[in-house]
């Protein structure tokens, strides 16, 4: 199934991150190797930090609304969420010790799976439940890439597809840009 264009943008993000992290689940434990890949996940991740933004502040709030009725959606958010926090604590914890393989791998797997997890379960989703309009937004903030998404807070209509149920009514929700993604990669002096 060809993928919808609003989407394109991010699953073109992706290509890069698979590459990436297929090699790195194959490290070598040799130091130059460890820091090479390393270094390279990290900085894939860290220019994602938008990506990451528009996935947790527009897909995901525009697909609350089918949790309740739909298994897939619930099981979908709660996987993104968990692996979100699971690639910024592996991050964090690795900080303050010497990077060996076993964590370029464990960095690289992690990052493999999330990536194959968006696109075989998260944007099918996307494109069944979310309206053209949920959706052009979704490509207006990942637009050549601007970091328009990090700088300004956004008010943002998101429309259901299917507004059938009481809890599945058109929402307004004000997109704070200060994600976690965010205050790791671009403030990380003022984590305590």
């Amino acid at each position: 199934m060809k993928r919808a264009h609003q989407l394109q943008p991010l699953s073109r993000q992706h290509h890069l991150g698979l590459n990436l992290s297929h090699h790195a689940k194959h490290c070598s434990d040799e130091r130059h190797h460890i820091d090479k890949h390393w270094q390279k996940l990290t900085a894939y991740i860290q220019d994602m930090s938008t990506h990451f933004q528009i996935e947790d502040h527009l897909i995901a709030t525009a697909l609350k609304p089918y949790q309740n009725t739909n298994p897939d959606v619930a099981t979908a958010l709660e996987t993104l969420n968990k692996q979100h926090l699971l690639l910024l604590k592996l991050i964090c914890t690795s900080q303050n010790q010497t990077i060996t393989a076993a964590h370029v791998k464990a960095l690289g797997t992690l990052l493999y799976d999330h990536i194959r997890f968006e696109e075989r379960i998260l944007f099918p989703l996307a494109e069944t439940y979310l309206t053209t309009e949920t959706l052009d937004l979704i490509y207006q903030a990942c637009a050549n890439n601007a970091c328009h998404w990090q700088k300004t807070s956004l008010p943002v209509q998101i429309s259901p597809r299917r507004p059938d149920g009481g809890d599945a009514e058109s929402q307004t929700e004000e997109h704070n840009a200060q994600s976690w993604w965010h205050e790791l990669f671009l403030h990380p002096h003022d984590r305590a």
